[in-house]
């Protein structure tokens, strides 16, 4: 799970760093198990952190899977507040039923914004109780 998480920060880095043009490129790949670092470009180089809440909400997301509060293949109804998410958005409806495990690639990948909501609301019953509980990470 942590070098799932370490590559997921690398790739966030990467594609925040395209989509804010004010931000600089950076990345770190690091092996989880050895701590080597296998690449590194700028690494000490600061950047705006708005993928980090998203690689916390993926973060308390995988522990809620791993204590068996949730499974990858339970299906999320999402409600009209995700669907009225600003982009960057997977385009979901309101009341469509997807996948946590779809939701989890839009958010890893994409930043999904709708995505990040509908999980949430799915794993604590609205986004707000979802805050409260990362605070304990």
């Amino acid at each position: 799970m942590y070098r799932l998480i370490s590559i997921l920060i690398v790739f966030w880095s990467i594609t925040t760093s395209t989509i804010v043009i004010a931000a600089p490129y950076s990345a770190i790949v690091i092996d989880a198990k050895t701590g080597e670092i296998l690449h590194a470009e700028n690494q000490d180089t600061r950047l705006h952190p708005a993928g980090l809440t998203k690689l916390m909400t993926l973060y308390a997301a995988f522990s809620a899977i791993e204590n068996g509060e949730v499974n990858l293949d339970d299906p999320a109804l999402v409600s009209q507040k995700a669907a009225l998410e600003p982009p960057v958005r997977l385009g979901l409806r309101k009341q469509q039923k997807i996948k946590l495990r779809y939701l989890l690639r839009a958010i890893g990948i994409q930043g999904a914004n709708d995505a990040s909501t509908a999980l949430a609301e799915h794993i604590a019953g609205s986004e707000e109780a979802y805050a409260k509980r990362m605070q304990v990470y």
